[in-house]
């Protein structure tokens, strides 16, 4: 988090004390500012303790890109710390609020683990089926995959052949080449009865 980003200039003192003031008076997009200002150590000492007092106000106030910020932090211990438990809250609260990003990520540690989240599949299936609804390609090639294991889910080629469709139309690289691994694999005739199902159904949720 502390490297410079090239493209962004150095701050200078007159506009870290304008952020400031602002930031003092409560204006939230400056506290996340600020904080990301102490986390780069752009125009100050980096300071990481004074990056997660001004990330956790900017978050409190309902700043989205600062709980997101707030979540790492807790999860890797950086200005305060180290704490899985906050950073899960924090995560859970992010994937409720509805962004596909969030929800994926959500997703993900119900999958892996990670933040000491503890492992569970139903959850898991569940974010990631309200990523994909949003059109988010990283969820439905994760959902294509999970379906196509048939562990925690029972395999289904058609809704495989779905998930992946979508994701290869919404840009996601990888799914290109699994959906001409699942065509390969069955017939002909069966490939075309997924596909004039799945445009039945498109047409049908447009007519709607």
């Amino acid at each position: 988090m502390n490297k410079q980003n090239a493209t962004q200039p150095e701050l200078k003192p007159a506009d870290i004390a304008l952020i400031t003031k602002a930031a003092e008076a409560g204006n939230i997009e400056a506290q996340n500012q600020l904080g990301m200002v102490y986390a780069n150590g752009n125009g100050v000492e980096l300071n990481y303790k004074e990056a997660f007092i001004w990330i956790k106000k900017a978050a409190d106030g309902g700043h989205i890109q600062s709980l997101r910020t707030l979540s790492w932090l807790y999860a890797n211990g950086f200005g305060i710390e180290q704490n899985d438990e906050k950073a899960q809250e924090t995560s859970i609260i992010l994937a409720e609020l509805g962004d596909a990003k969030d929800q994926y990520f959500l997703a993900s540690l119900y999958q892996s683990g990670l933040y000491g989240m503890q492992p569970d599949s139903e959850k898991m299936i569940s974010w990631y089926y309200k990523s994909a609804q949003q059109h988010y390609a990283r969820a439905q090639y994760a959902l294509a995959k999970i379906i196509m294991k048939g562990v925690d889910i029972k395999s289904n080629d058609e809704m495989a052949f779905q998930w992946l469709s979508l994701a290869n139309m919404n840009g996601h690289k990888k799914a290109d080449e699994e959906l001409k691994n699942l065509i390969q694999k069955l017939p002909k005739e069966t490939i075309d009865g997924f596909k004039q199902r799945m445009t039945d159904s498109i047409k049908s949720s447009i007519e709607q």
